[in-house]
């Protein structure tokens, strides 16, 4: 009698236990959902349907996704993550294989997170952040000077300024640049900058590699130049960690920003100016990587230089942008914020790219 009454409360537990889960699957998984996305297509039916953008009744985006833009005449927004799984296809060196390369031209990672984490201090994110800073120099100064297209086209890279630290270590060490550069970009270092192993190529010269690697010696010497440091270039001239202290080498950074300078007949100072009235916001992605804002005052640094490429006057382009400009919620809380897909349809349709814009 007892193992029977013990058997049927049990059943009776499990019947119980599943009867919950089945009808708090119900509630939770199926009943609720229906019913807020029902209330929201209800009440909100453009919020609820993604916030879409039109112009000319196709649609362009999303209100609240950001997008990248690059054209003079439209406003930049903050880098953007947008993109970060996408990449396309292409047989370069004609092998038969199909590479994978992101939009920039580079080896496709694989899928992945849209951001990371990196501290202040993280050096990668330092390098993002310095080419993000000379790369709106140049677009910036191109327009508001009035240069010419290829004003920039020797900008310094990766190879440039290994060179001008190792002239700095040479001199330093007491030996000669030419000596210095040759044990830097050693055989191991060309190699795996051209990711191929030692017994895979016959001829181990700098020519013979490049061929190998299907790239040109400027290439390969720029990629190499990219992963090396300061202290690898002391530590090649066999000098002490307290002459590598006192050694001051330019940076790729200062040599770009000198060079910008240079470039648009400015004095370094002024271009310096233009680097510190940069809001941090426009050289930096949001925690998502998809913030469609940015700042009154990153959007008050671009209206001189939309004006100059779209034709429109800075009092027009100020008015776009008070038009797509948000105030503080209840007028304490938050931040005021600009909408940059809004105003680069308002722009477009002030400049007659489209003639119908919907984005409210």
């Amino acid at each position: 009698m007892k193992e029977s009454n013990k058997k049927n409360g049990m059943i009776h537990n499990v019947r119980q236990a599943v009867l919950v889960t089945v009808v708090l699957l119900l509630l939770c998984g199926f009943i609720f959902p229906v019913l807020l996305s029902g209330l929201s297509a209800l009440i909100f039916p453009h919020q609820a349907n993604g916030s879409l953008v039109t112009a000319d009744g196709t649609v362009v985006g999303a209100k609240n996704v950001g997008q990248e833009f690059t054209e003079d005449y439209f406003m930049w927004g903050r880098p953007s993550a947008y993109h970060y799984n996408t990449y396309y296809e292409e047989d370069t060196d004609g092998d038969g294989q199909v590479e994978q390369y992101y939009n920039d031209g580079t080896e496709f990672a694989g899928l992945g997170s849209g951001s990371n984490n990196y501290a202040p201090s993280n050096p990668a994110l330092i390098t993002r952040v310095e080419s993000s800073i000379i790369s709106y120099l140049t677009q910036t100064l191109a327009v508001t000077e009035d240069l010419p297209e290829n004003a920039f086209a020797a900008l310094p890279g990766a190879k440039d300024a290994v060179e001008a630290q190792i002239a700095c270590v040479a001199e330093s060490a007491g030996i000669s640049s030419e000596e210095l550069e040759t044990r830097v970009f050693s055989t191991y270092t060309l190699l795996s900058a051209a990711g191929l192993a030692a017994e895979t190529v016959d001829d181990t010269s700098a020519e013979g590699i490049a061929a190998a690697a299907g790239i040109t010696v400027d290439e390969l010497y720029e990629s190499a130049a990219a992963s090396v440091s300061v202290d690898d270039i002391c530590q090649a001239a066999n000098i002490s960690e307290e002459q590598t202290a006192s050694i001051e080498v330019p940076t790729l950074y200062e040599l770009q920003k000198s060079y910008v300078a240079e470039a648009a007949g400015l004095p370094l100072e002024e271009v310096d100016n233009m680097v510190e009235a940069i809001p941090t916001d426009l050289m930096t992605a949001s925690g998502s990587g998809l913030d469609p804002h940015i700042s009154p005052a990153s959007a008050e640094l671009q209206v001189s230089r939309i004006a100059e490429a779209s034709g429109l006057n800075e009092e027009q382009v100020r008015a776009i942008i008070a038009e797509n400009t948000q105030g503080k919620w209840l007028g304490v809380f938050g931040e005021e914020t600009v909408n940059v897909l809004g105003v680069n349809l308002d722009i477009a349709q002030a400049m007659g790219l489209v003639s119908e814009t919907a984005h409210s």
